[in-house]
């Protein structure tokens, strides 16, 4: 997930806004919330209560990263905020995912 994000960073406006690519990442994006969905489900009762809690947290804010809506029929500037919106979302996620796959995998 971690690496999807900064290579998705890592792309220029013109590849990083196109409807095609934001639509992969939103789509990898949701399967990582499923495995760690699966994973804390399998793993309840080996895994503390507030790791568990802090993966349901960044599994709603992936739910909330795929539920943004982007008109590709504007132009990009009309998008800006849009475009804002969803890159500071993504990196909300990246920023809490890092302790939390830590935690995961001392648990392994």
């Amino acid at each position: 997930m971690k690496t999807r994000w900064q290579n998705f960073l890592d792309n220029g406006p013109d590849k990083k806004w196109h409807a095609e690519t934001i639509e992969q990442i939103k789509t990898e994006f949701g399967e990582d919330g499923e495995d760690l969905f699966r994973i804390i489900s399998d793993h309840e009762s080996e895994i503390d209560s507030s790791t568990i809690a802090e993966t349901k947290t960044i599994i709603q804010r992936i739910g909330l990263f795929r539920s943004l809506n982007i008109d590709f029929a504007l132009r990009p500037a009309e998008n800006a905020g849009n475009f804002s919106d969803l890159e500071h979302k993504g990196n909300e996620i990246f920023k809490i995912i890092d302790p939390l796959l830590t935690k995961l995998q001392k648990k392994d």
